[in-house]
Order: structure tokens, then sequence, then C-alpha cells
């Protein structure tokens, strides 16, 4: 059927200029719902999550179980992409390179984040990444061989005080938070007179104290690591934590042994985005990534001692980043 006049009537210009105008609204409306500002539905696109070491690695790992848990969360893909190189900056400058926009993370640690920006020429600080959430940490451990004649901290400290630089302590690298921690154990008015011996990595630092060729150790705590020290091949002295740890209540923390600066060795895993990200993708993930710790398929693959609580704001995670850049700097600076 043919419209009829008055039906035409209503498609003349003050109706087709109201239907524009009504378009328009939807649109801006559209548009402000899926900016990076007010996405209601971030992520709604797929999310990378840029790791500054190589695959197989603990970071690596880490990442990629809260790759796999914010994809079951959100039903959005989530990406691990390693960037190793040049002691984080590789990865921090790629990072930093992407849009502000809550879809590329990176994954903050003492390395990339602190250590490299004190010791190295680069072009950023600390404060280009905003940490938004914490998902694990591995405390660090002060550890001696079987074959010891040190049963606790306190008689390898004595041994060292003794003979200045005649016990040696391994570390994973001359740059870590582990040989950081030694040199920290170095100074003050209890210095211990360690020295440390950097290793290319962790399982050469074991392999050493394991065989006898270093008299001790400072590392990150592993499950491996705690059943080795079930088994009597290893004993651990010392934790770098505030307070003991909860499955290790006999095991003191340097605090306690007098060196407060060297909790700083344990590896936080945190997340963080460009520091230009509106806060509401900063919220957004904060509440997305706290979740983690929680949920039984992420702790099962990061392991129940070493999952955080998932409780710390962002501005604790800034205070927690920038307190491990002032104990750092005294010891690193002029390296």
């Amino acid at each position: 059927m043919k419209p009829t006049t008055a039906t035409r009537a209503g498609r003349g210009p003050r109706a087709v200029l109201t239907a524009l105008a009504a378009c328009v609204a939807l649109a801006v409306a559209s548009c402000a719902s899926t900016s990076a500002g007010g996405d209601a539905k971030y992520p709604s696109e797929p999310v990378t999550i840029v790791v500054p070491y190589t695959a197989g690695g603990v970071s690596d790992v880490t990442m990629r179980a809260l790759a796999d848990f914010l994809q079951r969360e959100t039903g959005q893909t989530f990406l691990v992409e390693n960037r190793d190189g040049a002691s984080g900056a590789v990865a921090m400058r790629y990072t930093l390179n992407q849009p502000a926009d809550g879809y590329t993370l990176f994954n903050i640690g003492q390395g990339a984040n602190v250590i490299t920006p004190i010791v190295e020429d680069v072009d950023y600080d600390r404060h280009a990444i905003t940490p938004v959430a914490n998902v694990a940490a591995y405390p660090s451990a002060l550890v001696v061989g079987k074959n010891s004649p040190a049963r606790n901290a306190e008689e390898l400290f004595d041994l060292a005080r003794k003979s200045p630089g005649s016990v040696s302590v391994g570390t994973a690298g001359a740059t870590t938070p582990g040989q950081i921690a030694v040199e920290q154990l170095g100074t003050g008015p209890n210095a211990v007179p360690f020295k440390p011996v950097p290793f290319p990595g962790n399982a050469e630092a074991l392999t050493a104290v394991l065989g006898g060729n270093v008299d001790a150790l400072e590392i990150n705590l592993t499950d491996d690591l705690l059943s080795r020290a079930d088994k009597g091949e290893i004993q651990l002295l010392g934790v770098g934590t505030p307070e003991r740890l909860p499955y290790l209540p006999d095991v003191p923390t340097f605090v306690e042994l007098g060196f407060d600066k060297a909790i700083y060795s344990t590896s936080s895993y945190l997340v963080g985005v460009h520091k230009d990200t509106d806060q509401a993708i900063i919220d957004k993930l904060a509440e997305l990534i706290n979740k983690a710790p929680k949920d039984p398929q992420f702790r099962k693959k990061i392991g129940e001692r070493f999952v955080a609580k998932g409780d710390e704001s962002v501005d604790e995670l800034v205070k927690y980043v920038d307190d491990t850049d002032a104990a750092y700097r005294p010891i690193l600076k002029g390296k």
C-alpha cells in the first residue's frame, strides 16, 4: 500500500533532523562506552602480557597461569609474549610504545623495573609502568649444603666475621635481588663480610651449593627447593620476609637477624600497565587480576605457598616498588 500524504509529511525535515540527532547521540554513547577510559565491556579484544624473560622460567610460568585464569574469567583471549634482552629494557620499551589502553600488560619485577633503571642508562624509570596487582611471591632464602659446619644463620655469620671474604655465597647473577641481598648483609652495624659468587642462573648456583663448590646460597624458594630441604640435601637458615613463613615456622627472617632491607630479595610477580592508562581500566584490571589468587586452578599451577593474597591496592604496590628502589639504590650505585 502506498503511504498516505499524512505519513509522508511525518518524514519531513524536522523528523529527519530528530532521527539524525538520535543516531548521533547513540553513536556518541557507543564510542564513550567502548573507549579505553570507560569501556564497560573491557576487555573487548585480545590482551597481551609482556614478560621480559625467555619462556620456561618462573615469570613466564606465572604469567601463563594468570593468562589462563583471565581468559576463563572474561572469555577474552590473553596472550603471553616473551621479549627478553638488555636486562628487561627490550620488553619495557616495547610495552611503553604500545597504546596506553589496557591491552598490553607488563610483568613487573625487580630486574626490569628497578635494577635496570639504576645501573643502565635507559630512557624510562620505575614509574613508567603502574603496578595494578600482585599475583605471586617467591621468598628468598639463605641456604647451606648438608655438609656445612653452620647449622643456623648465626653460626654462618660468625664464620664469615672471623675470616672476612672466606665464606662464599652463590647467587643467580651479579645484579639480581639475591646478589643485592648478600651485599646488604655485608653492610650496617651487623655486617657479615660474605664473598658473593654470581652464577648464570639459579640452577647453576644450586648445583654449586649441592656440590660444595660454594659455602652457601641466596635463592628464591620453590617447591623443588623445599623438597630438597625436607630430604636433608640443604638447610634453610633464613628467609627474606618481614615475618616468619607459616610453612617454615622455625626459620628466622632477615629482619630478626638484623637486616630489614634484605626482605626486598623476595621476588614478587606484579602486573602493570603504561602509566598513562585510564584509571577506570586500572581499576577494572585490578578487580579481575586480584581474583586469580583465589582461583583453585591458578593456586595449583603456582603452588599454594607462593600465591599472593590478592588484596593489595595500587598505592600499596607503588610504595612497594619505591621501597625496593630505596633499598637497592645504595648497593647498586656505581655498578
